[in-house]
């Protein structure tokens, strides 16, 4: 048996040193890659999406009473409308027998309800008759409208229209929080025009006029006014296609299987692929920075960091110019799988990292770590629509920091930087069978930050600027919580070797 040679393999550690070496340049490589590539699109993509925001960014103003002094659309609910002044609001439950005599006199109208033929046949008669269309943001009986638009072959005939209802006047004590709610909607969501119904009820904190004066003043400041109304009708950009490289490059960093396969779905259907790409783009982000951050301390920080926040910008960039149709500007086409898409990547590097640590025993610090753990990712998933429960002192918070900063960061992405930062900082190791929860709340940043660039129609400069924020504050949040242990004990740094690293993830695994 003495003249039997061991054959090399994974377990012995210089071997794996070799592998992990290898496999370090072959994602190097990939990165180098990226970056040109990436470059190639921000500096393409983002100028012409600027000029579009900028282009676009004004609202129309609708009016249900006229008021003086104020010129805009008037809209009327029954009877033919002027040309060019007034947008008949119709309501599809009730009119549909007449829709298709209101469509052949007025040429711009609001829809709202249910008729009872297809979507595709009120598409049809839209595009028959070239009627302009808009819909009402956030109607909870707009989903069949919505889905006749989507299904218009001139989809560029279509706005967006904001409105508070004359019921909800009686939510709001202050006429600032009414006009924000506007001006909020045009600058975060552009919307083309905004909808001013009289209230329903008596004894609100401020009258009908008042609002339109002081919305239309505030609008004005802001540069967010428009004399007419008009929706996107051309894409984004020419440079849109250069964003499947940069999506193919960033999978195939990790998997090359896995990145053919979102081409092949590109091909197959585009609206599928969105979806695919944020999910598998942000499992590529965890391998590629989980393979190029290969130490702990401070440096491991602030490199990690960078590394996440840069390559999920990128990817949400990449989304957003696979969206410059006019359907999606329009709103009228949506991000499909933004629950699922949120909640991917916490999940895998969770069980990821259950799985790998299956022999430890599980300890009362698991188990309060999988309660919080399991609260985060209820709480996470609810309040990511449009309709999540808001706190009256987290609306007021929300309000008074988008007055001062323009765009509110998110708050669950200052909730999990401190996480983010603290798995960096302990060189992605953590204790315990169910310690992957606290990288795993930490992958919540960068789901967030990608989803914020899934919503094609807001102004990409606010997706940025957001982020931005998300990542300064959390990032400080995180290193002050970080400063204080280290200062008073209780958590001390740490190098570790690439050779220790293996060691520790043979140990886990």
């Amino acid at each position: 048996m003495a003249g039997i040679r061991a054959r090399p393999g994974p377990d012995r550690p210089d071997q794996e040193v070799a592998i992990t070496r290898r496999s370090l340049g072959r994602r190097g490589l990939y990165v180098l890659i990226l970056s040109i590539v990436g470059a190639v699109l921000m500096l393409t993509y983002l100028p012409d999406r600027f000029r579009f925001d900028r282009n676009f960014a004004g609202a129309a103003i609708i009016l249900q009473r006229e008021v003086p002094g104020v010129n805009g659309y008037s809209m009327i609910t029954e009877g033919p409308a002027l040309p060019g002044s007034e947008i008949l609001f119709v309501d599809l439950s009730t009119e549909w027998q007449n829709l298709e005599q209101i469509l052949q006199i007025n040429k711009t109208v609001i829809l709202t309800g249910v008729a009872p033929y297809s979507a595709e046949e009120l598409a049809s008669l839209l595009d028959f008759y070239h009627v302009y269309a808009g819909y009402l943001e956030f109607d909870e009986r707009g989903d069949f409208v919505r889905e006749a638009l989507r299904a218009r072959t001139y989809t560029s005939l279509v706005f967006r229209v904001h409105r508070l209802e004359g019921k909800e006047y009686v939510n709001y004590d202050e006429l600032s929080a009414a006009v924000l709610r506007y001006v909020r909607a045009v600058r975060e969501r552009r919307v083309d025009a905004v909808l001013f119904e009289e209230p329903v009820n008596e004894g609100t904190a401020f009258d009908y006029e008042e609002l339109v004066l002081r919305t239309i003043e505030a609008l004005q400041e802001s540069s967010l006014l428009s004399e007419e109304l008009r929706s996107p009708s051309v894409r984004v950009s020419s440079w849109s296609p250069v964003s499947y490289i940069v999506s193919f490059v960033l999978i195939a960093a990790w998997n090359l299987t896995f990145a053919l396969g979102y081409l092949v779905i590109a091909l197959i259907s585009p609206w599928l692929s969105l979806p695919y790409l944020a999910i598998l783009g942000q499992i590529s982000i965890f391998f590629v920075v989980r393979g190029l951050v290969r130490d702990s301390g401070i440096r491991a920080v602030l490199k990690g960091v960078a590394l996440f926040f840069g390559l999920s910008v990128l990817l949400g960039v990449s989304i957003n110019a696979q969206m410059s149709s006019p359907a999606y500007q329009n709103g009228v086409e949506l991000f499909r799988g933004v629950k699922l898409s949120l909640v991917a990547l916490p999940l895998f590097v969770f069980l990821r990292g259950f799985f790998r640590a299956y022999r430890q025993r599980t300890t009362r610090l698991d188990l309060l770590l999988l309660g919080g753990f399991i609260v985060v990712i209820v709480a996470y998933v609810i309040r990511s629509g449009n309709f999540a429960p808001v706190a009256s002192f987290e609306r007021s918070l929300r309000d008074g920091l988008d007055s001062i900063l323009l765009v509110r960061p998110r708050f669950k992405e200052l909730f999990a930087y401190p996480f983010l930062l603290f798995t960096l900082y302990k060189g992605f190791r953590h204790k315990g069978r169910l310690g992957s929860a606290i990288p795993a709340i930490g992958m919540i940043a960068v789901a967030s930050v990608v989803n914020t660039f899934c919503h094609a129609v807001s102004p990409i400069w606010t997706g940025l600027l957001r982020s931005i924020y998300g990542l300064a504050m959390g990032s400080a949040i995180g290193l002050g919580i970080l400063i204080l242990a280290r200062s008073t004990g209780a958590h001390s740094e740490t190098e570790t070797s690439p050779n220790e690293e293996i060691a520790a993830e043979r140990e886990q695994s």
